[in-house]
């Protein structure tokens, strides 16, 4: 019923030319190479200049965000599990929430397009594997935080999520 007066209705992707298809998944191996630059320098002990670079990359339009927020939420985990700080917890804890979420919302969309990086795997193979990365990371948070209730739901989440 809803979706009569225009609510909860899809977006429409348009279809893509081979040529269009190729830029993005270009686009995408390039995004891909800023967000292993950035974590390249947390293991230099400089997490501040890859999260800068991030923030570069978030202010060009076409940077697929998928993937910054990966990158972002990685950084923060580090950040996170080195100080056992509550409140870097919770920050790294929303990011990868986020990662979570723009996961499946970019693996949809790459499924509908036929966007296809490999061969070998299908369309939007890629973003299942980020989605796996994020949720894993989020699960661990979630059971360093000490609190028997949100280890419980680490748990859960892991043995109920999607397995497509």
């Amino acid at each position: 019923m809803f979706k009569v007066f225009g609510f909860g209705a899809k977006e429409e992707i348009p279809e893509l030319s081979q040529e269009e298809k190729t830029k993005a998944i270009l686009k995408q191996a390039h995004d891909f190479e800023q967000a292993l630059r950035a974590m390249d320098y947390v293991l230099d002990d400089n997490a501040d200049e890859g999260l800068a670079l991030l923030d570069e990359s978030d202010a060009k339009e076409a940077s697929d965000q998928t993937i910054n927020a990966l990158a972002r939420g990685v950084i923060e985990f580090l950040e996170a599990t080195l100080g056992f700080e509550a409140e870097e917890m919770k920050k790294a804890s929303a990011t990868l929430a986020k990662a979570e979420a723009l996961s499946l919302k970019s693996r949809e969309r790459a499924q509908k397009i036929g966007l296809k990086s490999s061969s070998l795997y299908p369309p939007g193979t890629v973003y299942a594997v980020t989605y796996t990365e994020s949720c894993l990371l989020h699960a661990l948070l979630m059971i360093f935080s000490e609190s028997m209730m949100e280890a419980a739901k680490a748990i859960l989440k892991l043995l109920t999520r999607p397995r497509n």
